[in-house]
């Protein structure tokens, strides 16, 4: 039987978006949302801004989201609602 390392887990660069709908108060729920993702999953944000908005009849408000976050946790992230999209590129993976 194999174990289970105890060791630190491997981390890589992510960029996502986060899609937020205005009732959510856009400019609370994201820093909330990374101070959550940081404490349940061990990211470490660099930065997040808001997109420009496309169309002024949008229910929603844009951010792109840059870090790093455990490999395992880059699954549970892209499932979450709020999440549009996820990329991430380590050359060391």
């Amino acid at each position: 039987m194999e174990k289970k390392s105890t060791g630190v887990p491997l981390k890589t660069k992510v960029r996502f978006t986060l899609k937020v709908p205005y009732q959510n108060k856009p400019n609370a729920f994201v820093p909330e949302f990374l101070r959550r993702l940081k404490d349940e999953g061990g990211f470490d944000a660099e930065a997040w801004f808001r997109l420009p908005q496309k169309d002024p009849e949008s229910k929603f408000s844009v951010f792109n989201v840059t870090g790093t976050l455990p490999v395992g946790m880059i699954g549970e992230l892209s499932r979450s609602p709020f999440v549009a999209s996820v990329e991430f590129n380590d050359d060391s993976l």
